[in-house]
């Protein structure tokens, strides 16, 4: 974690992926890889989370843990998604997505953030994110044979399809509700667009060499996302309309996939 500056950087667990927080800060879910439960300490001891396994996992930050000995993690008995790549928190806090593939396609599926909390419905998608009411979840699918991003309500109903790009992918819902920024790939660069929430004035936001992605708002609206424009591996913070483009982050490497990699703001 680190604040969206660049500063006050502090490492909090390893084989964790793609974090989300709870709107009130009180806690993280993310994708638990494979090994999570048994994290090895700087002095080569290696500390057990007994009934953790890969899946969907919580971690409690209040207060935030500065040891592995601190770290409190919880896993409810419907998480343990051997293929599932980050979980991402509803705006209400009521709820949780993420994708997973247990067979065939990848699908978005959801949890309650309640124990035992399980909703049966599901997308046929993958990389999603949540309008700010908590109703509606946009992300990548090739549903009905056309690729692109696509939104629907969160009981799987009412799809409408916002863009027939191949490529087009990671969409991010601004706080306001009107914009959604996602990464396309064209002419071998891969830059962010934004586009309005009903599809419409698609238009360009950065267009450095070097791939631009993972695009995240923060509550402000500002958009926080990863680039190796310079190289290497970053994480640069610019304004909704592409302007004041800087990094924060530098030499922040990112996984060998990226669907894995997913940033969350605290709200």
């Amino acid at each position: 974690i680190g604040d969206t500056n660049g500063g006050s950087e502090q490492y909090i667990l390893g084989r964790a992926a793609g974090p989300s927080w709870t709107p009130d800060g009180g806690t993280i879910f993310f994708y638990g890889e494979e090994g999570v439960d048994r994290q090895v300490l700087p002095d080569g001891r290696e500390f057990v989370f007994d009934g953790v396994s890969n899946g969907i996992v919580a971690i409690d930050m209040s207060p935030v843990p500065t040891t592995v000995e601190q770290v409190q993690l919880y896993q409810g008995n419907d998480w343990k998604f051997g293929t599932a790549r980050w979980a991402n928190v509803s705006p209400d806090g009521k709820m949780v997505a993420f994708d997973a593939k247990p067979s065939g396609s990848y699908r978005i599926y959801f949890l309650g953030t309640n124990d035992n909390q399980q909703y049966r419905f599901e997308l046929l998608g993958e990389q999603g994110d949540w309008s700010p009411d908590s109703q509606k979840f946009v992300y990548r699918s090739g549903r009905d044979g056309k690729t692109g991003i696509w939104m629907s309500n969160r009981d799987d109903s009412g799809h409408v399809q916002l863009t027939s790009g191949g490529n087009d992918s990671f969409p991010a819902w601004s706080p306001d509700g009107k914009t959604i920024v996602f990464h396309r790939e064209d002419g071998g660069n891969v830059d962010l667009y934004a586009m309005n929430a009903d599809g419409s004035n698609v238009r360009w936001l950065t267009d450095a060499p070097g791939p631009d992605t993972l695009p995240e708002f923060t509550p402000s609206g500002e958009i926080i996302f990863r680039s190796a424009r310079s190289g290497n591996w970053g994480i640069w913070k610019m304004n909704i309309d592409g302007s004041n483009q800087k990094e924060i982050i530098s030499n922040a490497g990112v996984g060998p996939d990226w669907s894995g990699s997913r940033m969350s703001v605290l709200p």
